[in-house]
């Protein structure tokens, strides 16, 4: 199903970050998206594993917030495949405290800028050591346009 994110404002939501060794298998829960504040940068739109297969349109200077479940412990993770950096690029990719369990999952997240107006799709791959491609896990993929 694909599935369009508008724009509203909402309130900020703050992150508090943290790094931890965690190892186990990986599993894709469901998840939500929300738009977070509009401001002078634009809005914050916020995608979610269940969004996957999905579009987002965006505006020049909005940010894309992409929360994935991770396990940087293994050495695993999120990594950009394939994007139009013409029209997103990448800003930051950090990891958050996730359910707090031994061999637990944190939240990866990697957040884009839109830079330009055009539409492009992003492929994220959940790889490892050397790009090796974690078996059994779906790439990322959204649609991006940009107004």
């Amino acid at each position: 199903m694909k599935t369009t994110v508008g724009r509203r404002s909402k309130e900020r939501h703050g992150l508090c970050v943290f790094f931890a060794l965690t190892a186990g298998v990986l599993t894709v829960p469901l998840v939500t998206v929300s738009v977070v504040g509009q401001d002078k940068k634009g809005a914050e739109i916020r995608v979610e594993s269940r969004q996957n297969g999905g579009r987002v349109s965006l505006t020049i200077g909005d940010s894309l917030v992409i929360t994935l479940p991770a396990q940087p412990g293994t050495g695993y993770g999120w990594r950009v495949a394939d994007v139009s950096s013409r029209i997103v690029q990448l800003q930051s990719n950090i990891f958050q405290q996730g359910d707090g369990l031994p061999s637990g999952y944190e939240n990866q997240i990697l957040t884009f800028f839109a830079r330009e107006t055009g539409k492009g799709v992003l492929t994220l791959n959940y790889s490892g050591p050397g790009d090796t491609a974690a078996p059994g896990v779906t790439p990322f993929q959204l649609s991006v346009t940009v107004d």
